[in-house]
């Protein structure tokens, strides 16, 4: 069922079965795809390099797949990159989408593993579950691992305000690789600071915390 069913039920004058039809079609498209690249050398190779999943939940219609491997980054593109199919070959990058993680994760098209006609090509944004087979996006597998990341100190920013006799102090950290859950900023730091407090002074104090926590997570900050 990799082909797209033909569609005898269009113009099917009950409107709501023929999408129910149609919605039939398309998961069926996804789990048999799905089914070839579970069985393929792919998910084989993947237990060589110590992969395991992490998530795979049928009711967002099969849409991602999350494996977590202990390699390293070129490790794993050694490994997974002979393996995809030629003609859909794409390049595996792992980027850091949270600071308090040291996850990196790289995310590749299904159809570079196994064959699925009739998905459109993923846009980069996130999905809700009752658009997964309205929008019928590409379905992902995504890779993740352990990767170290540098980043600047002036992606970090302090904001402050007046709470009752006290001084509310937050930093955030802003990038362009953060995940779209972050949306206008994730937080990092906050503490409460005495009236009087300068804005260097609390900076200080919530960039040392900042710090800190960041020799957990791999990153190192310029």
């Amino acid at each position: 069922m990799n082909k797209s069913i033909k569609a005898p039920w269009v113009g099917w004058p009950n409107q709501e079965y023929a999408r129910d039809f149609e919605d039939l079609s398309k998961t069926g498209a996804r789990c048999d795809a799905w089914r070839s690249f579970l069985q393929s050398e792919t998910m084989a190779a993947l237990k060589k390099v110590k992969g395991y999943v992490l998530y795979f939940n049928q009711h967002s219609y099969f849409d991602t797949l999350i494996l977590e491997c202990t390699c390293s980054e070129k490790k794993l593109r050694a490994v997974i990159e002979p393996l995809m199919r030629p003609d859909y070959k794409e390049p595996i990058i792992c980027l850091r989408n949270d600071i308090y993680d040291a996850r990196a994760w790289a995310h590749i098209p299904l159809n570079c593993f196994a064959e699925i006609n009739g998905c459109n090509d993923r846009r980069g944004k996130s999905i809700w579950q009752h658009e997964v087979l309205e929008q019928n996006e590409m379905p992902i597998v995504q890779f993740g691992i352990k990767k170290p990341w540098v980043v600047k100190r002036e992606c970090f920013t302090l904001t402050h305000r007046l709470r009752d006799h006290d001084r509310k102090a937050t930093m955030v950290f802003n990038h362009p690789q953060l995940d779209f859950r972050f949306k206008g900023g994730r937080w990092v730091a906050d503490q409460v600071f005495p009236r009087e407090a300068t804005r260097a002074e609390m900076a200080a104090v919530l960039f040392a915390k900042v710090e800190k926590e960041c020799a957990n997570h791999l990153v190192t900050i310029q």
